[in-house]
């Protein structure tokens, strides 16, 4: 894997955004695609959203999340290594793991979402509407 300078790290930091919000819902906002066919940037990406997932699980030890990933603000595709498929099906594993619901309109999103279900064996479900998506995670 190349080197990864300081400057793709900020740039990296600035296409994710990851809080829980009023009701209680950990949200993983993309905001940008990581450099298209760079493995290595969408590894790295995958790798420091999941880092702060972790450190809000840390945070809130025996509480199990709710989580909404958002992925409606991409318009290209996010081609995701397999390293990267690896880090989000680990995460959607994870014991503080609850329900996930993914938002996006892209059917390359909806297959990805499916292929991390699969490898998390976790139940994650797919809306082209947030509202919607919002109100299957407030069941």
């Amino acid at each position: 894997m190349e080197p990864i300078s300081e400057q793709d790290l900020r740039e990296t930091k600035e296409k994710f955004k990851v809080f829980i919000d009023d009701s209680g819902i950990l949200n993983l906002l993309f905001l940008a695609n990581s450099k298209r066919g760079l493995s290595n940037l969408q590894t790295l990406m995958a790798k420091l959203m999941i880092d702060e997932v972790l450190e809000i699980y840390r945070q809130n030890p025996g509480k199990q999340c709710k989580v909404l990933v958002d992925l409606s603000v991409l318009d290209n595709l996010l081609n995701l290594s397999s390293e990267s498929r690896k880090i989000y099906a680990a995460a959607a594993a994870h014991p503080q793991t609850g329900k996930i619901a993914a938002v996006g309109r892209r059917l390359f999103y909806k297959i990805a979402i499916n292929f991390i279900s699969r490898m998390s064996g976790r139940d994650l479900r797919w809306f082209e509407d947030r509202e919607k998506a919002l109100e299957w995670l407030k069941k």
